[in-house]
């Protein structure tokens, strides 16, 4: 499938979406993000669509799409926050680390076939399990539920840490234009496979992790998780003995840290990696270990171990990686 081919396929007429355009870094350091929100009826949708790839081409900008619908908005320079985003379309998972057969395995063995199948780069994938009905977001609650039903499985499958609803992929049909992977062209596969939001939350809900207490019709508390994700996370000791570095660093107040934590409303994972890429970018800092400690400090210590102790060698290492 080609960019059009995938968008009108996942995409329906009355639905709004956003192409996402990350240039390179320019001479001032900086990386510059714009987003654009297509509607797939729109007379110049595929006209956008040729622009990016001209785009992409020939000034080495990436191309992504959100993954799930926005509200419209009446500006030249849509937001990807959260809080504009009207439907959830799907789940998905990015595999690009690990034993990534193994990964793709483990998910397909619990879930079936993905509807799309997405290699991102060489032999790393993005898996997308397309809903038969969008599932429209009526507010922050409902919102903040799918996070957490999709968290506990990223956690569990031990796939990439990014589990907001304004997630994008990259758009097939474009070269990946990170220098490492030498244009590699992003490709898709379609499966005839689709889901309801009450099968995602039937298989999720046994996976939600100690912190989320969804509270949600269905509910049930982390005692229901099966056996072999409790024995995974047990050796909470030795995962904090790797930071154990920080145990003394209380929070200190950081105006940038505040700035991203109200532009992600409070969701301080997201705001971590927003830091983290801002500290490459702006401050131009190479060393992994000053950004840890930074991110400590923006924090405090008992704060991110009390969220991530489970599994806090793997959230940072996903900070460093997704930061680059």
């Amino acid at each position: 499938m080609n960019s059009i081919e995938f968008l009108e396929d996942y995409f329906n007429e009355d639905e709004h979406f956003i192409i996402a355009q990350k240039h390179p870094i320019g001479a001032d350091g900086k990386v510059k993000n714009y987003h654009t929100m297509l509607n797939i009826k729109d007379t110049n949708f595929k006209k956008q669509l040729g622009r990016f790839y001209y785009l992409n081409k020939n000034d080495g900008v990436d191309i992504y799409f959100s993954l799930n619908t926005y509200k419209p908005q009446n500006t030249f320079h849509p937001s990807r926050k959260e809080e504009f985003v009207n439907s959830i379309k799907s789940f998905y998972f990015d595999i690009d680390k690990g034993d990534i057969e193994e990964k793709k395995r483990k998910i397909i063995e619990l879930f079936g076939e993905p509807t799309y199948k997405t290699e991102s780069s060489l032999r790393k994938f993005q898996f997308i399990y397309k809903f038969k009905e969008a599932h429209i977001v009526k507010n922050k609650e409902e919102r903040d539920y799918f996070k957490k039903l999709l968290k506990g499985l990223i956690y569990h499958f031990d796939v990439d840490k990014t589990f907001d609803t304004a997630r994008i992929f990259r758009l097939a049909g474009y070269m990946n234009k990170k220098t490492q992977n030498n244009n590699f062209i992003v490709t898709v596969e379609k499966f005839p496979n689709y889901y309801n939001f009450t099968d995602f939350e039937n298989v999720a809900k046994n996976y939600l992790l100690a912190e989320a207490e969804a509270k949600k019709p269905c509910q049930k508390t982390a005692e229901t998780r099966p056996k072999a994700m409790i024995n995974k996370n047990t050796d909470i000791d030795s995962s904090r003995a790797e930071f154990e570095e920080y145990k003394g660093i209380k929070k200190i107040v950081n105006r940038k840290y505040i700035e991203l934590l109200n532009k992600y409303n409070q969701d301080k994972s997201t705001a971590d990696l927003a830091y983290a890429r801002w500290l490459r970018t702006s401050k131009q800092i190479t060393d992994d270990e000053i950004i840890i400690k930074k991110i400590f400090e923006a924090r405090g210590y008992e704060d991110i171990m009390k969220k991530h102790q489970y599994q806090i060698q793997y959230y940072i290492e996903n900070l460093l990686s997704k930061s680059l």
